[in-house]
């Protein structure tokens, strides 16, 4: 992957399921011009997160993400421009408190993840979210409760989660949400 860096007007890079190491993250920081990322199904880590911190990726996917600790998720909230981020079927759960740290993350995607009420409890304190998945993941009305002053939510997906319809009155007061949830 050294050879990477020469790529220097890439915008895009999909290195999902490849055998890319953190060490290998350092030739991809050095694509100063890119803007979407997807290392889903890879083993970067904590030091390849920490490598690519720097970059103005707009949208980061690492979907299937296991082995990721608090100093990790830090990295992930330091991206100054990051816009989308994609961690489905991750191993994640507390360490998403890290997240309220990004000042731009508008989309952020859990599905299938590891999530409870625990992690999902501090995405109420990031403010820019307009769009919310945590279809399949084991959240509570308490999660919904939490998320009631994220005034720019307008999309929610809850479809099998453990919510209830009484945990549904918590985010009626958000106006024009649309919400994403199974009949129970």
């Amino acid at each position: 992957f050294v050879e990477i860096a020469k790529l220097s007007q890439l915008t895009e890079l999909m290195l999902f399921s490849t055998k890319v190491t953190p060490a290998a993250m350092v030739s991809v920081a050095k694509l100063t011009k890119l803007k979407n990322l997807d290392v889903s199904s890879t083993a970067i880590g904590d030091k390849g997160l920490a490598a690519i911190k720097g970059l103005g990726l707009t949208t980061l996917s690492f979907n299937s993400m296991k082995g990721v600790t608090r100093a990790g998720m830090e990295s992930i909230a330091a991206l100054k421009n990051l816009d989308v981020l994609n961690l489905q079927f991750a191993e994640i759960d507390a360490e998403l408190e890290a997240l309220t740290k990004s000042k731009t993350l508008t989309l952020l995607a859990l599905m299938k993840s590891k999530v409870t009420d625990v992690g999902a409890k501090s995405l109420g304190k990031i403010p820019t979210l307009t769009e919310l998945y945590l279809w399949k993941t084991e959240i509570t009305d308490a999660t919904l409760a939490a998320l009631t002053g994220l005034s720019k939510l307008r999309v929610l997906y809850i479809s099998e989660t453990k919510v209830t319809d009484a945990g549904m009155s918590s985010v009626a007061k958000l106006g024009a949400l649309e919400i994403g949830r199974a009949h129970v």
